[in-house]
Formats: C-alpha cells, structure tokens, sequence
C-alpha cells in the first residue's frame, strides 16, 4: 500500500507501508529509506525528530544512519549467540556423548535422536526464540563432535549405540 504523505517542515515523498502478508526485511529496507530520506531533506534534525516523523524508535533511527552503531549491534548479537551455544552445550556435559572429545566447543553439535520429533536445528532456535526454547530442543538431542555425526549418518548402526547412551545420560542433564 503506497501513501502520499507530507511531514511537517519537509518535501512530500512516497512511503510505502509495511503489509502483514510481506516480509519484514522488506519493511525494515523501507524504514531505512525512509530515516535517510528525512535525514537528507533535514540534515539540522536530529535522531528523536526523524525518529517521531519516520514512525519509529531512536535507537531505530540511529541503527540505520549511524554504521558504526549497526556494526556494534552485530558484534554484541554475534558474540552473545556464541556465548549462550557455549552455555548450552556445556549444560549437556560439554563433550561427544560418543567419544569424549571436548576441545573445541565449535566442533559440537546436537543430533537429533528422533527426526520425527525435531522442530528445528538448535542453534536457529537460540537465535529466533532464545535460550529457553533452544534448550528445550537441545533435549531431544545427543551432543556430539563432527566426526562422530557424519560417522552416525554413514553407518547407521553407530545410531543405535548412540540411543542407548543418549537413554543412560538423558536424565542426568540439570534443568533448572
């Protein structure tokens, strides 16, 4: 839906306003154009005023015109992601269930035990619905290293040693 809209103390431009059927990458794009449309006609105002006449945030305001804050943001989301993987898999005991292997937390992985049961890969929950719900997910898991998963998917009888490991450690993982 396009609209013609005229801000106060500005030249009139076409906003185009976020649909509920369309993508939200494609409303925050259009919020980008729309904070640096008003910044460029206005160059004295500041964050709060575009903020109020874009329809949004401060904090918004500045994420879109100030990059080093946008660069900011992401280090500060990259490395808070990492850190709560490093929690979670320490919480499962922080070593291959198969072999031990404990050196590099990176090599660590969650295998499903039942593929019927799996809403979706652990780390993807953690970053679209936090900790708690990843966590929950990590529980129909078994946490093992890289090797041993593509030696799982090869040699389908390791599956059934890793259940019957997965059956022994399933009830000694504190959740609080």
């Amino acid at each position: 839906m396009c609209v013609r809209v005229q801000f106060p103390l500005t030249a009139p431009f076409t906003v185009r306003f976020h649909d509920p059927g369309s993508h939200l990458c494609s409303y925050s794009m259009e919020l980008k154009r729309i904070v640096a449309k008003i910044k460029a006609l206005n160059p004295g105002f500041g964050y709060k005023k575009i903020a109020r006449l874009a329809g949004c945030s401060p904090s918004t305001v500045v994420f879109h015109l100030n990059p080093e804050s946008r660069n900011g943001h992401r280090h500060r989301q990259s490395r808070n992601r990492a850190s709560n993987t490093e929690a979670i898999k320490t919480l499962f005991g922080g070593k291959c269930l198969l072999c031990g292997y404990d050196k590099c937390y990176r090599a660590l992985s969650f295998h499903h035990i039942s593929p019927n049961d799996k809403v979706g890969c652990v780390n993807r929950i953690l970053a679209d619905s936090g900790k708690a719900a990843a966590i929950k997910e990590a529980l129909k898991c078994a946490l093992i290293c890289a090797n041993c998963h593509m030696e799982i998917h090869t040699f389908p009888e390791l599956m059934e040693r890793l259940n019957v490991l997965y059956k022994e450690k399933a009830h000694t993982i504190p959740i609080s």
